[in-house]
């Protein structure tokens, strides 16, 4: 029985695989957030307030000897965010050097319904994003995420890692109202998980 007990606990460790994660997390606890995926590897990043419902996630993470970048936006419907450049900066704290990044088009997945296919729409990072409902109606009790347009933009940094920085982020408009720049300074975080089991 011991033997037995053994070989499933070997059979169970050995199917699983440890995948370190890097990223770049805000020092300041009001703007982190962290999790997992599938309950054991960790992430990480950014989430910048615009008002008391809404909020932008920014994820950094050190790519081939880059620092890379994903910005995200969930806008509901009637929801009008414009950044006041299509720029994002990371300064280097000890040098007060700055390495620029340029934001590409955001894109938004429409699913496809009613045997018309899924799409992507595209909007210029320097325009108007706006939440228009895209996929609000098939939003069910468990997907009430579907009522809100998720924007997803990219840039690249083209700099080696460093291991802290301060991600400036530029003033942004959200429905008529002009939030000013932050400045937020963040820290590379390396962190183990183990993947879901493979059979």
């Amino acid at each position: 029985m011991r033997t037995l007990a053994l070989a499933l606990v070997i059979g169970i460790v050995g199917g699983c695989a440890v995948s370190t994660q890097r990223y770049y997390l805000p020092t300041n606890p009001q703007y982190a957030e962290v999790g997992t995926v599938c309950g054991f590897v960790p992430w990480g990043q950014t989430r910048v307030p615009l008002t008391d419902s809404l909020s932008m996630a920014i994820q950094l993470r050190p790519v081939d000897g880059r620092v890379v970048l994903s910005m995200q936006l969930a806008l509901p419907q009637g929801t009008r965010v414009r950044l006041g450049e299509p720029e994002l900066r990371l300064q280097v704290p000890s040098t007060d050097v700055e390495h620029v990044a340029r934001l590409d088009r955001f894109r938004v997945a429409v699913y496809g319904r009613s045997g018309h296919p899924g799409h992507l729409e595209y909007v210029g990072a320097a325009d108007v994003l706006e939440g228009k409902g895209r996929i609000a109606d098939l939003a069910g009790p468990n997907t009430q995420y579907a009522k809100k347009d998720l924007f997803i933009s990219t840039a690249a940094f083209p700099t080696a890692p460093a291991s802290a920085y301060v991600l400036k982020v530029p003033a942004i408009e959200v429905n008529g109202n002009l939030l000013p720049a932050q400045a937020i300074p963040v820290a590379l975080v390396e962190k183990a998980g183990v993947t879901a089991c493979v059979q």
